[in-house]
């Protein structure tokens, strides 16, 4: 998974993308959790003890495991119901309102009863005791020795202190849910599997990938010097050379897709004319019609017949979210590649509107400069210098994969030569 891209780029990512999942999981243990148990009224425990005056058992060891069965069978629960005035003859009482207590290699047992009422407490423990004794000295079981109260319950003073409360549980719960939900997000990830490189899309997808764009944050925001990335995905498609870019995406990939084809057709307009059809047809033979004018059409989501009657020049563009799973992106390449022509697939990914766009540097001339060093005319048009290397953008954005991309634009001069 991500064989061009660290274990530990993969966990920050799903950081930031399941943010969310981990804030969810701090307010729900961290909060919620507290605010509950607060709200939930006191609970008293009162014990007995009930111990052996005689033991018949060879070994110390199978007395706690025999009362734990006898405590068990009914006996003491159906006592305790009826204490309660239960009709129901299936009422959970144990342990709820009565628990027995029971420790390796001791004979002897401790009896609790839990109510709201303190003096309640004491009653079901007593209750629950006596029936207790009575079943472990009965003759119609196997006995392991003779039992006696050896102590009735006490009235207990304060009720049993909470699980949480307090700023300081609220903290620990807060700790605790971040762990569960960093926990989860590697869980997420380790199904997922998101890919998030050049190297591995590639390898899924049989094709060349391009590079990586992160769009602006607004879907309508077309300001090319917000898409970080698309200058060297323009450089690559210019030296390919196709007639026609032909951009297809997953379903939920769309937003995506139609943003950065009008960030491509800003940016290729620069160089020629480029014509960007969204959401109507082309009419007439795209490799007459367009390669003798030298007009570069870019189309927004093909319909089914245009793919098909392409011309050989026309390159397929996939676009793909970043992070998207490496079961959806081989899925997506057999829904929208044929294996005919050219092809490659570029990852994109929007600003979350935390980076702040840089300024631009004034040029002798008084003209802004880009941070290629180039100037910018009156229009707002970038000089040629818009294309040249941009060690901020285009360091990891390059194919691992050199010789493929030069070999693709070799072959696609040679077929229209």
């Amino acid at each position: 998974m991500n064989q061009g891209v660290g274990a530990f780029r993969v966990f920050a990512w799903g950081l930031r993308k399941y943010a969310w999942l981990i804030a969810l999981s701090v307010l729900a243990v961290g909060v919620l959790l507290p605010a509950l148990q607060a709200r939930t009224a006191d609970v008293y425990e009162a014990s007995a003890l009930v111990a052996p005056n005689r033991l018949t058992a060879t070994t110390l060891d199978m007395v706690p495991r025999y009362g734990d069965r006898v405590f068990e069978n009914g006996e003491v629960a159906s006592s305790v119901r009826e204490a309660l005035g239960l009709a129901d003859a299936e009422a959970d009482v144990t342990p709820s309102r009565v628990e027995l207590i029971s420790e390796q290699d001791n004979p002897s047992f401790t009896v609790i009863g839990r109510d709201e009422n303190p003096d309640e407490a004491v009653r079901l423990a007593d209750i629950a005791a006596a029936t207790f004794t009575r079943e472990m000295n009965s003759t119609t079981v196997e006995s392991v020795g003779s039992f006696e109260i050896q102590s009735t319950a006490d009235r207990p003073g304060e009720p049993v202190p909470a699980i949480t409360g307090g700023r300081f549980a609220v903290v620990l719960g807060a700790l605790a849910g971040l762990l569960a939900g960093v926990g989860i997000v590697g869980l997420l990830l380790l199904l997922r599997r998101p890919v998030l490189d050049g190297t591995t899309a590639t390898e899924l997808t049989r094709t060349t990938a391009l590079g990586k764009v992160t769009l602006p944050h607004s879907r309508a925001d077309r300001d090319v010097s917000r898409a970080a990335g698309i200058a060297p995905l323009a450089r690559r498609l210019l030296a390919a050379d196709p007639t026609v870019i032909m951009l297809v995406s997953p379903a939920d990939a769309a937003p995506q897709r139609t943003q950065l084809a009008s960030l491509l057709a800003t940016v290729l307009g620069r160089v020629g004319p480029v014509r960007l059809v969204q959401g109507e047809e082309v009419s007439g033979p795209l490799a007459l019609d367009r390669s003798g004018a030298g007009e570069l059409v870019l189309i927004d989501a093909p319909a089914p017949d245009e793919l098909a009657t392409r011309p050989e020049t026309a390159m397929m563009l996939l676009v793909v979210p970043e992070g998207i799973s490496e079961r959806s992106l081989r899925q997506a390449a057999e829904d929208h590649l044929d294996g005919d022509g050219w092809a490659g697939v570029v990852l994109v990914d929007r600003d979350r509107g935390w980076r702040r766009p840089k300024r631009a540097t004034s040029s002798a001339d008084g003209h802004p400069k880009s941070r290629a060093g180039k100037s910018v005319n009156d229009s707002g048009t970038q000089e040629s210098g818009f294309f040249d290397m941009d060690p901020e953008t285009d360091t990891d954005e390059r194919p691992r994969d050199s010789a493929s991309a030069n070999d693709t634009s070799r072959s696609g001069a040679t077929a229209r030569h």
